[in-house]
């Protein structure tokens, strides 16, 4: 992912629903592996797993972003935008994005085709593990779920455990997809849908009532049933747009049922980016005026964030 545009971690967004939509020009996307190097990168490393041990500092919490062109992780403070901490990544290569482990011990990410893992020294994220690109596949954006590092190898899912980053593990055929017509819990009306259990996935809603045409898009997985969305009118007006410009949709994926919340109600502004705070209790939104921070329960007024945090649309991870 870019540091310059949002690829949601989600499947493909339908090309027939969201051609030629604006007010929402950063969901838009898919993870694509980037384009294979000159030739095979070494297999798995041998070296054991660096452990920080009880005594070595851990990575500040905070918003944590990658910036590939200085291999370097940066922390900021959600709440004013200021940077806490920095840190270099040794090996990144030509990654553009890092997948963290929940207690920001471990990251992944994918270098041309091959499956790389690091580990926090105390100052720093070391490489422990490159994983050859499969025959003729690459390795999907890992995702962090379960405990462990998810990917596939364009057959099947693989993962890997932060404590052993050597050793992939076969877990079976990729999570089956859930792809076409879906209905609303609470609207009349059909929406397109695609997703599978591991990421929600990106559901786009694109219905037509009195208040004219809206869309809705839900590439930023909160959990394996729920994604967070952006969304307005077609013609890029945010007005009328039934759940404002910023939801929550919960998809149960045997019955083919989506039900929306409305999180932002007072938002007429176009939404880049969103993450969730790591209790899910707050998300956090870059919108065209700037960053704020919603309550998901609608018990506070938005928040805005103070500074500036990293520009164009990063990708963010709140740990």
């Amino acid at each position: 992912m870019s540091p310059t545009r949002i690829r949601p971690a989600a499947a493909c967004v339908l090309p027939a629903v969201v051609a030629g939509l604006t007010g929402l020009a950063g969901l838009a996307g898919c993870d694509t592996p980037a384009s294979p190097g000159t030739g095979p990168a070494p297999g798995p490393t041998s070296r054991a797993p660096l452990s920080p041990g009880p005594d070595v500092p851990r990575l500040p919490a905070g918003l944590v972003w990658f910036d590939p062109d200085t291999a370097v992780v940066s922390v900021y403070d959600p709440a004013d935008g200021h940077t806490v901490y920095e840190a270099q990544v040794a090996g990144a290569g030509d990654i553009v994005r890092l997948e963290y482990s929940t207690d920001g011990l471990s990251a992944a990410g994918t270098d041309h085709c091959n499956l790389l893992m690091f580990r926090w020294t105390g100052h720093a994220f070391a490489k422990v593990a490159d994983h050859a690109e499969p025959v003729d596949e690459c390795y999907g954006s890992p995702r962090f779920r379960e405990g462990r590092f998810w990917t596939d190898d364009g057959t099947q899912q693989v993962s890997i455990d932060p404590a052993a980053p050597q050793t992939l593990r076969p877990e079976g055929p990729r999570d089956p997809m859930v792809t076409g017509k879906a209905t609303l819990a609470d609207r009349d009306g059909e929406i397109e849908m695609t997703a599978s259990r591991s990421q929600v996935g990106t559901i786009v809603i694109a219905l037509r009532d009195a208040a004219g045409p809206y869309y809705y898009q839900c590439p930023f997985p909160v959990d394996a049933t729920t994604s967070l969305c952006g969304g307005g009118m077609i013609d890029g007006s945010l007005t009328g747009a039934p759940w404002g410009s910023v939801a929550v949709a919960t998809a149960d994926l045997g019955t083919r049922v989506v039900t929306m919340r409305q999180v932002l109600p007072a938002a007429k502004m176009s939404i880049y980016t969103m993450v969730m705070s790591p209790d899910r209790t707050e998300i956090l939104i870059q919108t065209g005026d700037g960053w704020i921070r919603v309550d998901r329960a609608g018990k506070h007024p938005p928040r805005p964030v103070a500074r500036r945090l990293p520009p164009e649309h990063p990708s963010l991870t709140w740990l």
